[in-house]
């Protein structure tokens, strides 16, 4: 890839681990941090009556969240890249196909689901990357 032809992705779709012979940046995993309050969010929701007070509140809550989750990441990647910036003349980003990597599971005939579990935690990890 050219490094002319580089589009200037949405930070949001940025990889978060970037590294280099000299420059290694960790990622760092802001929806694992928050998962335990997450899941009892997302499970209160699911337990309340659609129009109630409560239920309102609760998607609040997890909308509060997600956007904590969503913030922290969006901060870090604008640091990240900031650093980058000013400290190297070239940068160059890879086009990783996140939806091709993170795509379920084909199990075969004699054997449909083998690996679903690990495969849904690499896919936890891949997206909680950004």
């Amino acid at each position: 890839m050219r490094w002319w032809r580089l589009r200037h992705p949405p930070a949001r779709r940025w990889a978060a681990t970037l590294a280099s012979r000299r420059c290694r940046i960790p990622n760092v995993r802001p929806a694992s941090r928050r998962e335990r309050e997450i899941r009892v969010s997302r499970r209160a929701l699911a337990r309340c009556r659609k129009g109630s007070n409560r239920r309102r509140k609760v998607k609040a809550r997890l909308a509060r969240q997600l956007r904590a989750v969503a913030n922290t990441r969006d901060q870090h990647l604008h640091r990240v890249s900031a650093r980058l910036a000013r400290e190297h003349a070239l940068v160059v980003l890879e086009d990783l196909r996140i939806r091709n990597m993170t795509r379920s599971i084909a199990g075969t005939v004699e054997e449909p689901g083998t690996h679903v579990a690990q495969k849904r935690g690499l896919n936890r990890s891949i997206l909680d990357a950004g």
